[in-house]
């Protein structure tokens, strides 16, 4: 019983950390893109 709470627990901060993670990727992505886009 306390493993499955633990579980659903560590679903849901997953669950609220993934858009946060999701927008550092887009920002990154962004960045790469922009580098190349640019003439060096």
């Amino acid at each position: 019983m306390i493993t499955h709470s633990y579980k659903i627990i560590l679903f849901f901060s997953i669950l609220r950390s993934f858009p946060q993670a999701m927008l550092k990727i887009k920002k990154l992505f962004f960045n790469k893109t922009k580098l190349k886009i640019t003439p060096s």
